[in-house]
């Protein structure tokens, strides 16, 4: 999360004008938030995910 708030700093930072008058802060946000959806916190979705069961080996005797 702090990363993506870097971001929206950076472009702050890079950005000579908004894209409509007084709306600075909604373009930060705006690739603050895209950026945690392309690139956020990874260990959370991967935990949603099933893990592979360990098959049981069967014995024929």
């Amino acid at each position: 999360m702090e990363l993506a708030a870097d971001e929206g700093l950076s472009h702050f930072r890079r950005s000579s004008q908004a894209s409509k008058r007084g709306a600075m802060f909604d373009d930060c946000y705006h690739v603050a938030k895209t950026w945690i959806d392309k690139y956020g916190d990874k260990s959370a979705t991967a935990s949603k995910r099933r893990t592979k069961q360990a098959s049981k080996q069967v014995s024929m005797f």
